[in-house]
């Protein structure tokens, strides 16, 4: 039973240290594929005639985040909420990141396509910033992360023991 329970020990604390790893690398590839969402949106603006609908919906990007979403004659940004409702907790980003895409949903489709240039490429810019730092972030805890669950987990064992 004691051995069951220094196992158990064991894990949990792995498992727990191993989330935050896993959190660190989760943000720092969806705020990538949030930059390759926002690049394709400027692109598509730039050679088509699509609807704003349309540029969203058909996003070769693999983000995901209006992944059974239906358009439904919603105006852009409750689509973006209800997306963000059902779908936003698998990104783990953060509350700033939250707050830029919050900001460019708002914004976006409500001027001519210069305008909605100019809000892709600001946004962009600032979640480049975000990856940047998410990167740097992933790389320098995620390994120290584990390290701390393998030593946690086995200063249970040993208090256990």
């Amino acid at each position: 039973m004691k051995v069951l329970l220094c196992i158990a020990s064991f894990l949990v604390c792995l498992f727990f240290w191993q989330t935050k790893s896993f959190r660190l690398i989760r943000r720092a590839e969806s705020l990538g594929r949030i930059r390759d969402f926002l690049l394709n949106i400027s692109d598509e603006i730039r050679s088509s005639r699509k609807n704003i609908f349309d540029i969203i919906a058909s996003d070769g990007t693999g983000l995901g985040l209006f992944e059974g979403i239906g358009v439904n004659g919603q105006l852009l940004n409750d689509y973006y909420l209800r997306a963000k409702r059902e779908n936003m907790s698998a990104y783990c980003l953060d509350a700033c990141d939250e707050a830029l895409l919050d900001g460019f949903f708002r914004d976006f489709g409500s001027g001519d396509a210069e305008a909605q240039l100019r809000i892709c490429s600001e946004v962009t810019a600032r979640i480049e910033t975000n990856l940047r730092a998410a990167e740097d972030k992933r790389n320098r805890y995620c390994r120290l992360y584990t390290a701390v669950g393998v030593c946690t987990g086995s200063l249970c064992v040993i208090m256990l023991l």
